[in-house]
């Protein structure tokens, strides 16, 4: 499986096994919460209930900005309403909004 390095060295081989066109794959990494959110994918592949990617994502922006974060709930919004579902319309993850669960695709196996 071939791997691409996004932005801030995200590892992305979810990405690179999607028939993407070129800008989507660096439009899907131009967003910090977007990287947090494909970086939670190192948990397994879910279903993980939003609350708990809002409040990973929020901790690792904070972390990432060295100082206070965004609030969890403004990211819980931000998620809900336009990350996750643009990562879903790409097929990167899967995601249903009455039950708020995020999922990720099983890894295809390795033939090497």
């Amino acid at each position: 499986m071939s791997e691409r390095m996004g932005y801030e060295g995200v590892s992305e081989p979810l990405l690179a096994d999607q028939e993407l066109p070129p800008w989507s794959a660096s439009e899907l990494l131009a967003h910090p919460y977007r990287r947090a959110v494909l970086r939670y994918r190192r948990w397994g592949t879910g279903p993980f209930h939003l609350a708990d990617v809002a409040r990973e994502v929020a901790r690792q922006v904070a972390d990432g900005s060295g100082g206070d974060g965004p609030p969890t709930r403004s990211v819980y919004i931000a998620l809900y309403h336009n990350h996750v579902p643009k990562l879903a319309a790409a097929g990167v993850v899967s995601f249903d909004p009455g039950e708020r669960l995020v999922s990720f695709p099983e890894a295809p196996a390795d033939d090497g």
